[in-house]
């Protein structure tokens, strides 16, 4: 999560968007494109994203903390250690927080 909530979300919403068989495999959809259009869909997308990010976070609040620093196996050095990988579970926070801003 070196790289912030903002890559990591959209990295979110393309997963479950190709699990559910709305987008074929290698598509990848760029979402981060709508935020360069403007001042206001930059406003429009951070606000979505807290929208989409605060059912995670409290789904997750248990799961998280910051411990001892790691390296990971691309080089990027990590102190934020997430202890529920469990695909399932992910998936279904991930259903859970798209239902709550539809």
């Amino acid at each position: 999560m070196a790289d912030g909530n903002g890559r990591l979300s959209r990295f979110l919403i393309n997963d479950v968007l190709r699990r559910d068989g709305a987008i074929p495999a290698p598509v990848i959809l760029p979402i981060s494109a709508t935020i360069t259009n403007s001042t206001y869909n930059k406003v429009a997308y951070d606000q979505a994203l807290e929208r989409f990010s605060r059912p995670l976070m409290h789904h997750y609040a248990t799961c998280y903390r910051f411990g001892e620093s790691r390296v990971a196996e691309d080089g990027v050095e990590y102190n934020l250690h997430f202890d529920a990988y469990d695909e399932e579970r992910l998936v279904a926070a991930v259903r859970t927080a798209f239902e709550a801003i539809a």
